[in-house]
């Protein structure tokens, strides 16, 4: 990690990485959750998902059981790297997801801080968010409002998906949010911190918009007894001590 994407990501709570996953390994990532999609919307597997409607998959937790491409994604050096400065500390992975906004009704996802998912000791978490489709703004790309970071953890209240019955934590934005487009090709990257207000808008166009999200925390950053404020991590998981 450069001194100015250090820098950057201080500043405004994100960095983009542009072709971070290329080539016959995004194919290979892009073909292996595929496949997982594919079994939980047939039916072939059942559990750790949410869905938008009847068949159609909104979230899948859990693909790097079934990714061998994603977990050698998730322990390279470009993302390792680049969030142990951003965190200051060595890493554990807590989980991972495959998002799936589908074309024409996807879904928005309301402002908020993933921090107020977390049951950890300190606000200290990197997550990385990397493009399997194109994002553009009409397919509801990822917005983010650089420095929100700096406002510590805002009130949330609660919303929930009219379909799937999916519980959303929801906050409001402070006064003069700047909101930050992701606009991204396939193997695209954005890290962004634990504290970061983001966001998106539904899917009008034709085109699916999918991604895969793989969080990194602060090792030993768990409480004794943690509760549980949203989706159980999957993964315990740590290369480092």
């Amino acid at each position: 990690m450069t001194t100015s994407e250090a820098a950057f990501f201080e500043e405004n709570g994100y960095l983009i990485l542009r072709q971070a996953v290329v080539g016959a390994q995004l194919a290979d990532l892009t073909a292996e959750l595929a496949a997982v999609q594919q079994a939980v919307e047939s039916g072939l597997w059942r559990g750790n998902h949410l869905f938008e409607e009847e068949g159609v998959a909104r979230v899948i937790f859990n693909p790097y059981d079934h990714s061998p491409t994603l977990r050698r994604v998730i322990a390279s050096d470009a993302m390792l790297g680049r969030a142990r400065v951003m965190l200051k500390s060595p890493l554990r992975l807590d989980h991972t997801k495959l998002m799936c906004k589908v074309a024409g009704r996807g879904s928005a996802q309301p402002p908020h801080q993933d921090y107020y998912y977390w049951q950890a000791n300190r606000a200290n978490q990197v997550a990385v968010f990397v493009c399997i489709d194109p994002s553009t703004e009409a397919n509801g790309c990822l917005r983010l409002f650089p420095g929100s970071h700096t406002g510590g953890l805002l009130p949330h209240h609660e919303e929930y998906h009219a379909v799937s019955g999916e519980r959303h934590w929801v906050c409001d934005l402070p006064s003069g949010a700047v909101e930050v487009p992701f606009i991204a090709e396939p193997g695209d990257a954005i890290f962004f911190g634990s504290l970061t207000i983001h966001r998106s808008e539904s899917n009008r166009s034709a085109q699916s918009r999918r991604a895969v999200i793989f969080e990194y925390d602060e090792l030993n950053n768990l409480p004794e007894k943690p509760g549980w404020g949203g989706p159980l991590p999957a993964v315990r998981w740590t290369m480092e001590s």
